[in-house]
């Protein structure tokens, strides 16, 4: 990484956000971060902006997209996903 992965607080995926159906966007990793959770839900309900999060999306493919050698190094990490296209 370009900076010492220590100082990482957090890692951020959004892996075709904005491609699939409309409103509607997975986002994988809650059930290991459950701080960044309740970041997220604060936000939605701050921000009313009708999108629907399911926060269970994305086990099924949690190991194969970038956030995973993140998560294996204890970096928290949120997968976002808007479905195969």
């Amino acid at each position: 990484p370009p900076f010492p992965l220590a100082r990482c607080v957090a890692m951020l995926n959004l892996d075709m956000v904005g491609r699939g159906a409309k409103g509607e966007v997975q986002v994988g990793g809650t059930w290991d971060a459950p701080d960044l959770e309740k970041v997220l839900r604060a936000a939605q309900r701050k921000k009313k902006s009708g999108l629907a999060l399911d926060l269970d999306g994305g086990k099924d493919i949690w190991q194969r997209s970038d956030q995973y050698s993140f998560h294996k190094r204890g970096v928290p990490a949120l997968f976002f996903f808007a479905g195969f296209h």
